[in-house]
């Protein structure tokens, strides 16, 4: 179950969670567990009695605990940013606010969802995200990372050691 959770969510996590080692889904399993493993608990013990159990159950099962417990499950946990805990339902924006200066990114969740970057500046970037395959960052990108679709890099200061090109597109590196 929290597999089905975790792929009907794959695309916002590739963008809102840094790999430590392995990949942001791994990261996100071993950050929400021990919560996620609680809020499912009576939906598994129904699949053991042999009821059906959907990917809608689930979603409400998980909502349902966040909302009494809103600090147990991270659904953002980037280098840089604050952390964002669900607190009900899954949102369908997910913003990011730096921990040090004025940057800020904004998540829309959604198939092929929009990552936009406000910047210290003031200046904005916006790039979609379409999933897809990935490819390792080289070169200039020091932060390493993972490119998963267009938009831009929402960490360009490669001595934090950020997640890379989590939005995809041009790294700004």
């Amino acid at each position: 179950m929290v597999q089905m959770h975790m792929k009907h969510h794959l695309r916002t996590i590739r963008q809102t969670i840094t790999n430590k080692s392995g990949s942001p889904s791994n990261r996100y399993f071993s950050l929400n567990y021990k919560a996620l493993s609680q809020a499912l608990q009576a939906l598994a013990e129904l699949y053991v009695n042999g009821q059906d159990v959907t990917i809608t159950d689930v979603e409400q099962a998980i909502s349902d605990y966040a909302a009494e417990h809103p600090t147990s499950i991270k659904i953002a946990s980037k280098s840089g940013y604050a952390d964002v805990y669900l607190t009900g339902p899954w949102p369908d924006t997910i913003t990011l606010n730096a921990l040090a200066g004025d940057r800020t990114v904004i998540i829309i969740v959604a198939e092929n969802g929009t990552q936009t970057t406000i910047n210290a500046d003031g200046t904005v970037t916006t790039g979609q995200y379409s999933g897809g395959g990935s490819n390792t960052n080289t070169g200039d990108n020091t932060g390493g990372g993972t490119t998963t679709g267009g938009g831009t890099d929402p960490d360009p200061d490669p001595s934090t050691g950020g997640g890379g090109n989590t939005g995809g597109g041009d790294d700004e590196d």
